[in-house]
C-alpha cells in the first residue's frame, strides 16, 4: 500500500489526536476511514433502485439452494432460446395483456 505523509497545523493534529482517543482508534485508521468515505462513489441508479426495492421487501437475494441450483444448470442460452421459441400458443406477455384489458380498473 502506498504511503502518504501530510503536514498539518498543530491544532488540526491535536484535534485528530483527541478524536483518535475518543474513538479508541489510531490516527492513521481515522484518516484512512475519512479518505475512504470521501472518495467512495455514490451508488449508481441501479444500486439505489436495488436498495429501495430491498427496503420495500420487493427484492431479495437468492437462497443458497437456488444459488447452487443456478450454478449447476447445464443448458446454454441458445438451447433455452430454441426451447422457448418452439413453444406454441400465446406468449405469457400476451396472456397478461389480455387479462389486464379485461379488468375494469
Amino acid at each position: 500500500m502506498p504511503t502518504l505523509t501530510l503536514e498539518v497545523p498543530t491544532v488540526t493534529y491535536q484535534k485528530l489526536q483527541q478524536e483518535a482517543t475518543r474513538l479508541n482508534k489510531s490516527m492513521q485508521l481515522i484518516v484512512m476511514e475519512w479518505l475512504a468515505e470521501k472518495f467512495t462513489l455514490p451508488p449508481t441508479n441501479h444500486e439505489a433502485t436495488d436498495q429501495l426495492l430491498k427496503a420495500a421487501g420487493l427484492l431479495s437475494e437468492l437462497s443458497p439452494q437456488l444459488q447452487q441450483r443456478a450454478r449447476s444448470a447445464t443448458m446454454t442460452l441458445p438451447e433455452i432460446i430454441q426451447l422457448l421459441s418452439s413453444v406454441k400458443g400465446q406468449s405469457l406477455s400476451d396472456i397478461l395483456l389480455e387479462q389486464r384489458a379485461a379488468k375494469p380498473w
